[in-house]
C-alpha cells in the first residue's frame, strides 16, 4: 500500500495549498472508492482519512460493516426507487436527488427509520441527456414545488461538468450551479453545500465554492475497467 501512501499525502497537500491559496479552506475531499476492496479503504483510512464515496448498495452492504463506524459515507450515483431505503440506512449523505419523486421517497424512508441523512439535489447544469439531474430551466418549478415541502435534510446542490471541456468552460457550469444554490438558499439557509469537481476540474470547483470533491483514481490509482475518471 505504499503506493496509496504516496499518491494520498501527494494529493491532499497540494489539494490543501490550493484551498487556502483561493480561501476556500472548508472544501473537503470525498475519495471515491467505488469498485476499491476494503482493505484499499482501511489503508486510507488508516492514513487519516474518513470521507469516502459509493455509487452501489451492494458495496455498501460489504463495505460499512467491515469498516470503523465513524467514516462518513457519501453516496455519489443515481439511486433506483427500491434501492433508497438500503442507501439511507448505510450512508450520511446522498449527493444525487435527481427528482422531487425521489427527494418525497427519501424524505418518507428517513422520518421512518429516524436517520440523519443529508440530502444534495443533483443538477444537469450541461442539459446531457445521458446524465440525471435538475436542469436549470426547471428552476423556477423546482422552487416552487421545494416550497411546499419540509427542507432539513436539504443542505446542497451538485453537478458535474462535461467531458471535454476546457477550463473556461468548467467554471462558466459551476458558477451556474452557485447561481441556482444562491436561490434555493432563499428557501432555506441551510442549502449552502455544493458538491462539485473531479480530477480534471477540481481547482475550478474549489475557486468557484465547492464544499465537496470528489477524487478518486488520483488517490487509489487506475480501475481495471473504462469509464469516466473522478
Amino acid at each position: 500500500m505504499s503506493d496509496l501512501k504516496e499518491r494520498y499525502f501527494k494529493v491532499r497537500d497540494v489539494f490543501k495549498s490550493y484551498t487556502e491559496h483561493v480561501g476556500n479552506p472548508e472544501a473537503e475531499l470525498i475519495a471515491i472508492s467505488k469498485t476499491r476492496t476494503v482493505e484499499e479503504i482501511q489503508a486510507l483510512y488508516d492514513l487519516g482519512h474518513r470521507h469516502f464515496g459509493e455509487n452501489k448498495v451492494q458495496e455498501l452492504d460489504q463495505k460499512v460493516p467491515a469498516l470503523p463506524n465513524d467514516i462518513v459515507w457519501h453516496f455519489i450515483g443515481h439511486i433506483q426507487s427500491n434501492k433508497a431505503k438500503p442507501v439511507l440506512q448505510h450512508v450520511n449523505y446522498i449527493h444525487a436527488v435527481d427528482s422531487i419523486k425521489l427527494l418525497d421517497r427519501l424524505q418518507r424512508i428517513q422520518q421512518e427509520l429516524a436517520t440523519q441523512v443529508q440530502f444534495l439535489l443533483q443538477f444537469n447544469v450541461t442539459n446531457e441527456d445521458q446524465k440525471y439531474g435538475f436542469r436549470l430551466s426547471e428552476l423556477e418549478d423546482l422552487e416552487s414545488k421545494l416550497s411546499e415541502r419540509p427542507l432539513d435534510a436539504l443542505r446542497g446542490c451538485m453537478c458535474m461538468t462535461a467531458v471535454g471541456m476546457d477550463a473556461a468552460e468548467q467554471q462558466s457550469t459551476f458558477q451556474k450551479l452557485v447561481e441556482a444554490q444562491h436561490r434555493l438558499q432563499l428557501l432555506s439557509p441551510q442549502i449552502n453545500e455544493l458538491s462539485m469537481g473531479m480530477s480534471g476540474d477540481w481547482q475550478q470547483a474549489v475557486g468557484a465554492g465547492a464544499r465537496w470533491i470528489r477524487i478518486g483514481t488520483a488517490i487509489f490509482g487506475p480501475r481495471n475497467y473504462g469509464g469516466a475518471t473522478t
